[in-house]
């Protein structure tokens, strides 16, 4: 009785990550807001490492859900690091080379470091979409101690993304 039940908790979590892909994509897609007093930002962010504890994998059919944390150091208008906690989709078998197949990317996390050079921390989510090779496009929406809105572009392979926005 129990693998039925955790069947149907990984096939919702699918459904879930579907519905959440979606919606990133369309949010994705949106031009971002800009209040009045925001500041533009601009910079890149890379991993510091591996991620922090080995990913977690569950495969679900003939997906992969993949649960990591890892951290970065950003440079550009924000300075400092994020900690960021992922739930990713994979859209093949686990055990594949990342970029092999497309990917969402649904995390939250934290930010601390300097805003236009004034010392700022606070919590962030980001949701992304990864195409195979490992093109991404995605959107970081900062709040709780710093506000800001900022898109993410470039190819994980590359070591580095870049973003452009707002904070304030």
């Amino acid at each position: 009785m129990m693998i039925g039940k955790a069947t149907h908790l990984v096939t919702l979590a699918v459904g879930m990550f579907w519905l959440a892909g979606c919606m990133a994509t369309a949010r994705l897609s949106d031009e971002l807001s800009k209040p009045p007093d925001g500041k533009e930002a601009s910079g890149s962010f890379a991993p510091t490492g591996p991620p922090t504890e080995l990913p977690v994998k569950t495969e679900v059919g003939k997906s992969c859900l993949v649960e990591l944390k890892q951290s970065y150091s950003i440079s550009g208008t924000l300075s400092g690091t994020m900690m960021i906690d992922y739930r990713i989709v994979v859209y093949g078998p686990c055990g594949m080379s990342a970029g092999t197949f497309d990917e969402d990317w649904i995390a939250h996390g934290t930010f601390a470091g300097t805003a236009n050079g004034s010392a700022v921390s606070g919590k962030l989510s980001y949701v992304a979409r990864v195409q195979a090779g490992g093109d991404v496009a995605g959107r970081i929406s900062l709040g709780q101690g710093l506000e800001g809105e900022l898109q993410v572009r470039g190819n994980f392979g590359d070591g580095s993304l870049s973003y452009t926005g707002w904070v304030r």
